[in-house]
């Protein structure tokens, strides 16, 4: 292929019109549009140059694929970004919006403070989008059984080991415990614990 040919391609890659692409290459002044439409034609059937056209356009497609592609896959907020506002709605800090049939109009609008449930599903979401919740590998209790000629000590560590899984256990508090401890006073929350 020669410099002109080149020049062809790259012009009907370009605008995507063979009459227009071969005007561009050539420097043709013709205005006769169906000389200039069989030339670029001909152009167009000479296999190394429709190959060259076919693998740029092939080429081009699966560049734009991709692009989408990425751009689908690609996050629409960061995990951080998603506990921010979990964290808001846990805290009361965001209002949302509510609509209601009023008397005077026909949908009204108000902004309303998250509801306790709303509250509690948010600290739930934050929480596992944090990995607090343990996975049921984890979740599992392995038991041992202690041999008749054990040695003291052994069952000394076993026995810590159990009281430290133990006192994890008392530190868990559920959501109806949570939701009880956000509905009742500061001064009497120790209490609500302590059960």
């Amino acid at each position: 292929m020669n410099l002109k040919q080149y020049r062809f391609i790259t012009e009907y890659l370009k605008w995507g019109d063979a009459a227009l692409a071969y005007k561009n290459a050539y420097n043709c002044k013709s205005d006769n549009y169906r000389a200039v439409e069989s030339a670029a034609n001909r152009l167009l059937n000479i296999p190394e140059i429709a190959e060259a056209i076919e693998e740029a356009e092939a080429r081009l497609r699966a560049e734009a694929e991709a692009t989408v592609k990425a751009k689908l896959t690609s996050e629409l907020l960061t995990i951080q970004r998603k506990r921010e506002i979990l964290a808001r709605i846990a805290e009361g800090n965001i209002y949302i919006e509510q609509q209601y049939k009023g008397r005077d109009c026909k949908t009204c609008t108000q902004m309303v403070k998250p509801t306790i449930n709303q509250m509690l599903k948010a600290i739930d979401l934050d929480s596992r989008l944090a990995g607090d919740y343990p996975t049921p590998k984890q979740m599992t209790v392995v038991h041992t059984v202690q041999p008749a000629n054990a040695s003291p000590a052994t069952s000394k560590q076993t026995e810590a080991t159990a009281d430290m899984q133990h006192s994890k256990e008392k530190h868990h508090i559920s959501h109806a415990g949570l939701r009880k401890l956000l509905s009742t006073p500061v001064r009497q929350q120790k209490e609500v614990l302590v059960e």
